[in-house]
């Protein structure tokens, strides 16, 4: 039983990890998407529709992510002795 749950933690923290370096890597998309808008390569309406797409996809990583950390350590039960 012990066992089987450091291993669904590590697999859970293996998870966290990966999703931070996804969202790591979205925030580098949304700076160059940016930054491609100021030097006008991307027009405003393309730009507008991006950028509501990427803040879409970071707020459901950083749900899914808020998640598996809630589920890696979850709340002391009242009354329990540790």
């Amino acid at each position: 039983m012990i066992f089987a749950l450091r291993k669904k933690n590590k697999i859970i923290e293996q998870k966290v990890i990966l999703l931070g370096k996804i969202i790591s890597r979205l925030d580098i998309l949304k700076f160059f998407s940016q930054l491609a808008w100021e030097n006008k390569l991307i027009h405003n309406d393309k730009y507008i529709e991006l950028s509501e797409k990427l803040e879409e996809i970071g707020r459901m990583l950083g749900g899914w992510r808020k998640g598996l950390l809630e589920k890696k350590t979850p709340a002391k039960v009242t009354g329990e002795k540790q």
